[in-house]
């Protein structure tokens, strides 16, 4: 241990502007000592100048994963079954999930009746809609007829505003009718398969567990199959709205000591405009630009983003450089002197810059520092870059071999009796319990009653649709009187009021009367439609809601799964709400380890130890799946291109993530008995400097907060001097979710800025202090 180190310095440094100011008394022309541009805390020194990387330099980490395909139906769906489980391995083409039949019958003629009433009322608005302009057309050439060329000109734009709003509704109703004709055939598509078939070979990595209902819709994926044989690096914590890769001119990683360069592995441009129109962005992407390039899937490389960086130059350090009217320059260090030198400057970044001419490799500058040399420090010799894992362990673990179903209510009631308790084992079909609906006789009631409702609302409808076509037969008639007003009737075709009753009518009054009849004609057949559609719907649904139902409104919930009842705390006499939760029943599937994951993102194909705390024993595995996301999550997007059209996708859950290992070879989850440590790594760097954390130090940006602008600096030694020598580095360590396990050395990663055999001032062990 050396302590005292700074006071020996600062020694040493007073005697050399001693000397320099007796050879300056000598004769020769030295500088004086630079003015500082900032007051400091006085640490002053020499630095060598050295050879290395210069410009502005990011570094993200990427996951290497395999291309997972999303397995979803492009249409709602009610899903009978899922007939794969995470882990199996599946050839494209096969099918992975059938659909309940029955619901997807009737969606069809749901869409289908509606589809109908949207081509029938139609035809009715294009009528309505040439009559209107029709009339217009006739208002126009009465008022031209007239003289008034002001209403003339204003009713003709009103013929433009109408023919314009019918180009808009014409482009309205074949865009609904091509989604309607969609639905209809996807549905037809899944009454006449009733499959889902896997989209390409692969891994399943995730299936969906169903809540009571078993409904998906299209922003949800049944399942994933995982491609190992195609691989990308998934950057991690970003997404294609941060546009990171913009911001910078080459990206590449470091493999075997070589800069192996990268490029954006891009979704296609309706893909990207249709996550930004949904706000739903998927993560960003790369691949190496040499694709024999390659990465062991699972691993977490260090993505170098760089921009107006250069290579192997020439450098010093910011703080050594001085500007005056010549130029840039510096002092240099000669003998027990300095001089002033200028030089020719390049590329900077944040501490450093790039040296073209007037310096040489192993001269030492002059610089000034805030920061002040460390008391006590051991000395630290870098070793050869090597590898290294920043580790992740923990010893939270389940052994999944059930498939968690979420039962909620369909029905808003009370509970009339409890059939199952926690822990039974049930099997399809079984009652669960029953409820005591708001179906019984006072729903079906007001339903009743409603229907009542419409049929009156209808009657004054159709009365209304009588008092108005007799009002205008009369008010046509008294157009055709000679010399009398037309009754105000409140239509367009009246031009004389109270106030105005000495104005010359439109002599086209007569025939634009004949258009508003027809209009209203036409009018009342688009409600006649409406209503009927309606009155069917309201009938059907108390149709429904009179099936097996004697008036009481009990109903019963049944198992649609076999397993074991799990999260019943309900009571007799209880309140359910609609989708209220009501129990869970775990369904049997294959034994799978499952890791509790939390809100971290763990990368398929990741490698996996599984340590037997008695016997040592290791066995490997990789991370294999996991069980989705919560929905409402606004990450882990799929994006999928079928045909023209593109879907954006999630892999969703109820309950907690968990990430699924598949164990190597014959291993198995039997063989796990006692406590076990898993480990796996969240960062793998490949040829870096590793030092001791202690030994790297954090210089603040000037906003004084812990920022990405803050830049990180050692201590090295030189010729028995302690220079300060600024570096790209990361801090990394062994993480854990338990206080059980001691913490792996926490160290500093260094990707430029020191070399092998380089001494730095590093920490002070334990025992010497």
């Amino acid at each position: 241990m050396r302590i005292g180190q700074k006071l020996k310095r600062q020694l040493g440094f007073l005697m050399s502007v001693l000397c320099a100011v007796s050879l300056v008394a000598c004769g020769t022309k030295y500088a004086d000592a630079p003015a500082l541009l900032e007051p400091v805390s006085g640490t002053e020194s020499y630095r060598e100048v050295s050879v290395g990387d210069v410009g502005d330099l990011k570094i993200a980490y990427g996951s290497i994963v395999p291309t997972e395909h999303a397995v979803f139906w492009t249409t709602q769906v009610s899903v009978a079954e899922v007939l794969v489980d995470v882990g199996d391995y599946v050839e494209a083409g096969q099918v992975v999930a059938t659909a309940d039949l029955e619901a997807a019958q009737k969606a069809k003629q749901d869409l289908e009746e509606s589809r109908s009433l949207l081509v029938q009322k139609r035809e009715l608005e294009v009528q309505k809609q040439q009559l209107t302009i029709q009339k217009l057309n006739l208002k126009q050439a009465g008022e031209n007829q007239l003289g008034d060329s002001d209403s003339a000109a204003k009713t003709g734009k009103e013929i433009e505003t109408e023919q314009e709003n019918a180009n808009y509704d014409e482009l309205l109703y074949k865009h609904q009718l091509a989604d309607y004709d969609d639905q209809i055939q996807k549905q037809q598509e899944i009454i006449e398969d009733g499959t889902l078939k896997a989209t390409a070979s692969g891994y399943v990595s995730y299936v969906r567990q169903f809540t009571y209902g078993n409904q998906v819709t299209s922003s949800m994926n049944v399942i994933t199959i995982a491609d190992y044989e195609d691989t990308y690096i998934q950057i991690q914590n970003t997404t294609i709205k941060d546009k990171l890769l913009e911001k910078y001119d080459r990206y590449y990683t470091i493999q075997d000591g070589a800069k192996i360069s990268l490029r954006e592995y891009a979704y296609t441009t309706q893909e990207r405009l249709t996550a930004e129109n949904q706000q739903k962005y998927p993560a960003l992407r790369m691949q190496y630009e040499d694709a024999q390039k390659s990465a062991p899937v699972g691993s977490v490389i260090a993505v170098y983003l760089v921009r107006d960086r250069v290579e192997d130059a020439l450098y010093v350090g910011n703080d050594s450089i001085y500007e005056d009217d010549q130029g840039s320059f510096v002092y240099v260090k000669n003998g027990e002197q300095r001089e002033q030198r200028y030089i020719e400057t390049g590329v900077s970044d944040t501490v450093n810059t790039e040296v073209i001419s007037g310096l040489s490799e192993g001269e030492k500058v002059y610089y000034t520092s805030e920061a002040a040399w460390p008391d006590a420090y051991e000395e630290y010799t870098v070793s050869a870059p090597t590898n290294y894992d920043s580790m992740f362990y923990t010893n939270r673990y389940a052994i999944a071999d059930t498939m968690r179903i979420n039962y909620t209510s369909p029905y808003e009631g009370t509970i009339q009796e409890i059939c199952v308790s926690n822990g039974d084992y049930v099997q399809k079909g079984d009652v669960l319990l029953k409820v005591r609906t708001n179906e019984g006789s006072a729903k079906l009631a007001e339903m009743r009653s409603g229907i009542e409702d419409m049929k009156e609302n209808r009657t004054k409808a159709v009365q209304a649709h009588e008092n108005t076509l007799q009002s205008l037969q009369q008010e046509k008639q008294a157009t055709l009187t000679a010399g009398q007003t037309p009754l105000a009737t409140g239509t367009d075709a009246q031009t004389a009021t109270d106030g105005d009753a000495e104005e010359q009518a439109n002599p086209n009054l007569s025939s634009m009367l004949d258009v508003d009849i027809q209009i209203e004609n036409l009018d009342f057949q688009i409600q006649t439609l409406d209503y009927t559609y309606q009155l069917k719907q309201s009938e059907e649904a108390y149709t429904e809601a009179s099936c097996n139902n004697d008036g009481t409104g009990v109903m019963s919930i049944c198992a649609e799964q076999e397993g074991e009842v799990l999260d019943f705390w309900r009571d007799t006499g209880g309140k359910l709400e609609l989708n209220s939760d009501i129990l869970a029943i775990d369904t049997p599937v294959k034994e799978k380890l499952a890791l509790y994951g939390g809100n971290s993102k763990v990368a398929n194909g990741t490698p996996v130890s599984v340590q037997d705390e008695e016997s040592g024993k290791t066995i490997q595995g990789i991370i294999c799946g996991s069980n989705g996301i919560t929905e409402g999550t606004k990450e882990e997007y799929y994006v999928t291109t079928v045909g023209d059209r593109v879907y954006i996708t999630q892999s969703l859950t109820d309950d907690s993530r968990m990430y699924y290992v598949k164990l190597d070879g014959n291993a198995s989850v039997e063989n796990m008995t006692g406590s076990q440590i898993i480990s796996y790594p969240l960062i793998s760097y490949s040829d870096v400097y590793t030092i001791p954390a202690d030994a790297l130090y954090t210089e603040k940006a000037n906003s004084g907060k812990e920022t990405s602008g803050d830049f990180y600096y050692v201590w090295k030694i030189v010729d028995g001097n302690i220079e300060k020598q600024y570096v790209d580095a990361a801090i990394s360590n062994s993480a854990q979710d338990t206080s059980k396990y001691k913490k792996g050395d926490v160290v500093a990663c260094i990707f430029n800025g020191i070399s092998e055999g380089d001494i730095l001032a590093g920490p002070v062990s334990e025992e010497e202090e």
